[in-house]
């Protein structure tokens, strides 16, 4: 979120036509693609629960594709109940809907500073939350949906924070040295991973919003810690960590199914992370790249025919 608000900062945002069609293409069309890989690997390797794997694992695959489910996924409702095709997309669908109103946020955060929109949108969230629940209304609605996707705004707005005052955070870390920003890259990754328990989502949200905002401050003002994120592996990974995102789920669950009889599931896992960055690899290729650049003919084309429409 930090990179998606510092056009704003810089002066350079394309305006929300340019803006918004390059997000939808950019979310969207890989998001498909890989709904239809899910589709097409549960139907081929799907073969009911398997018996050494976890509770978790058959959890997922279990329930017949209907015409509610598929509608769902084309319109990204993020319903709980049928958002089991590739489970993990869940974030995509706040992701999108929010990516709709990001300039707003930004201008919220520009006009009010950070505090206020943080504490409007959390103190919404929370009382949406309790109505919600009162009326007995959950995650299996496309309301229930909703107020979950508010939820998620604040993580957004640290975001958009943290570009606002990028030039102050660069000061203060400054005068904190190399080892303190080492300190702030380790305090990072420990929100990251400390566990506070699944019974309580949002504040493992709050851990890892943290924590990834901690290593970008400091991958933003150390040069250290630049040229170290800067490292060829981890651009490369960088860069189809989207489609490694999409599509690590369901080839697991397929890999699974498929050679649980040949092989343990403690070797099919270990293997399992050189398979999902070949997949991811093809995925950026085939699906995500072209995504990014129709987004961007597509864009570019709106904003050649508005001049001409208005001369017109």
């Amino acid at each position: 979120m930090v990179v998606l608000a510092l056009p704003f900062a810089e002066n350079t945002y394309p305006g929300y036509a340019t803006f918004a069609i390059r997000r939808f293409c950019r979310i969207y069309i890989p998001y498909a693609a890989a709904i239809l890989l899910s589709l097409l690997l549960y139907h081929t390797a799907a073969a009911g629960p398997v018996p050494e794997a976890s509770e978790w694992f058959n959890g997922y695959w279990t329930h017949p594709v209907t015409s509610d489910v598929l509608r769902d996924h084309a319109l990204m409702l993020g319903k709980d109940n049928t958002n089991f095709l590739d489970p993990v997309v869940w974030s995509l669908v706040h992701e999108m809907r929010i990516s709709l109103i990001f300039p707003l946020l930004v201008y919220a955060v520009w006009s009010l500073g950070i505090i206020l929109p943080l504490v409007a949108v959390t103190a919404s969230y929370i009382v949406l939350k309790i109505g919600v629940a009162a009326v007995g209304i959950d995650g299996t609605t496309t309301l229930g949906s909703l107020v979950e996707t508010v939820g998620t705004i604040p993580l957004f707005l640290l975001g958009i924070g943290m570009a606002r005052h990028l030039e102050s955070i660069k000061a203060i870390l400054a005068r904190l040295g190399p080892w303190g920003v080492r300190m702030l890259v380790v305090l990072g990754l420990l929100l990251i991973w400390v566990d506070v328990g699944v019974q309580k989502p949002h504040f493992r949200d709050v851990t890892i919003g943290l924590g990834a905002a901690l290593i970008i401050a400091a991958a933003l003002s150390n040069r250290s810690a630049s040229s170290l994120f800067r490292a060829r592996p981890l651009l490369w990974l960088g860069k189809v960590s989207y489609s490694l995102y999409l599509v690590h789920l369901p080839l697991l669950l397929a890999i699974i199914y498929v050679f649980h009889g040949y092989a343990s599931i403690e070797v099919l896992a270990a293997l399992f992370p050189i398979v999902a960055l070949m997949a991811a690899s093809l995925m950026y290729f085939l699906a995500e790249r072209p995504a990014i650049r129709l987004g961007r003919r597509l864009a570019k084309a709106v904003l050649t025919f508005a001049p001409a429409t208005r001369a017109t």
